[in-house]
């Protein structure tokens, strides 16, 4: 049953370690198990709210200072149960010289009837797995079902969330591994030796032409030059690109047949930094969940391609919520 948040402690749930003494470490749900497969089941979920008009979101809100910092918000809220989620994000490419991740944020759960505190869930592990699991509903969809080749280009924390979150729902035995720093792509073949898939390491070209899903996740610097070539995609490969085609060669895209992304109404808002033209783009997330929508025919190159979503946010915050035994089910 609901009781109002007032009559709950506030808690906070954290899953990054930083400084903050308010926030606690991260085993309190990563030891339970949500697996890759729980958050992508909760957002799904949180999408049929949506369309039952029972969950709402609004688009991100972004500051750019001159000096390259990225200052981002973005808020959703459902019914069932009354929550609101309110994710702060900075991304700040000068943040690994002082040993912090490039992006940092934290994700504010309030009750969405009173307006009381519900708590406060680290918003790096809440982008790390639902972006993955937003890559993993759509390659349900998008991808063939009997993929078993995988091609990570960035190999950071998004090729090693994408890993596990791809590797618990297809039968992969071979991931590509694009990648120059070598802490990184030795700690993802690690990774994917213990799920019994072997790595290789190679070029882009020879992954790209390879793979039977491409997932790309380059973090953007003022140095990043493209050199990603969707001409190189395979007919009948999915490819999800979490970072809004950063290494990819615009004049390209036009390679994939079918583009999806995260959510319409958010790119029509996103006027200064669009993510490829809106006459390109087959549909969105909503659309492939309702079935409006269709996620592949045949030998199609099928493109997922997304900034994140504020109800993904909400849903794997209220599913951390849950699991530390609190109240609000979904």
């Amino acid at each position: 049953m609901w009781l109002p948040a007032s009559m709950k402690p506030v808690s906070t749930l954290c899953l990054n370690g930083l400084a903050d003494p308010n926030i606690l470490n991260a085993g309190a749900f990563t030891d339970p198990g949500i697996s890759p497969s729980d958050i992508a089941d909760a957002i799904e979920r949180m999408f049929a709210e949506r369309l039952a008009g029972r969950a709402w979101s609004t688009p991100k809100s972004m500051i750019l200072p001159p000096d390259g910092r990225l200052l981002m918000t973005m808020m959703a809220a459902c019914e069932n149960p009354p929550v609101m989620a309110v994710k702060s994000l900075v991304m700040n490419s000068a943040n690994p010289e002082y040993g912090l991740p490039q992006i940092n944020a934290q994700v504010s759960l309030t009750d969405a009837r009173t307006g009381a505190p519900l708590g406060t869930v680290d918003g790096n592990w809440v982008t790390e797995t639902r972006t993955a699991a937003l890559s993993l509903v759509a390659a349900r969809r998008m991808a063939q079902p009997d993929s078993e080749t995988l091609a990570l280009v960035g190999t950071g924390v998004q090729g090693r969330a994408h890993l596990r979150a791809l590797a618990a729902e297809f039968p992969l035995n071979r991931v590509f591994l694009v990648g120059r720093g070598r802490a990184n792509l030795d700690r993802l073949a690690a990774l994917a030796l213990d799920l019994k898939i072997e790595p290789v390491e190679c070029d882009a070209e020879s992954a790209l032409r390879a793979a039977d899903i491409i997932v790309t996740s380059i973090s953007y610097t003022k140095q990043t030059e493209p050199f990603l070539d969707a001409g190189w995609v395979k007919p009948g490969s999915f490819t999800a690109v979490t970072d809004t085609f950063v290494p990819w060669r615009r004049d390209t895209i036009a390679a994939f047949d079918r583009c999806i992304i995260d959510d319409l109404e958010q790119e029509k808002a996103m006027t200064a930094r669009r993510l490829m033209p809106l006459e390109d783009v087959t549909g969105d997330l909503s659309g492939l969940l309702s079935g409006v929508v269709i996620g592949r025919q045949n030998d199609e190159r099928t493109l997922f391609a997304f900034r994140g979503h504020a109800l993904a946010d909400l849903a794997a915050a209220l599913l951390a919520h849950q699991m530390s035994g609190k109240e609000h089910q979904i």
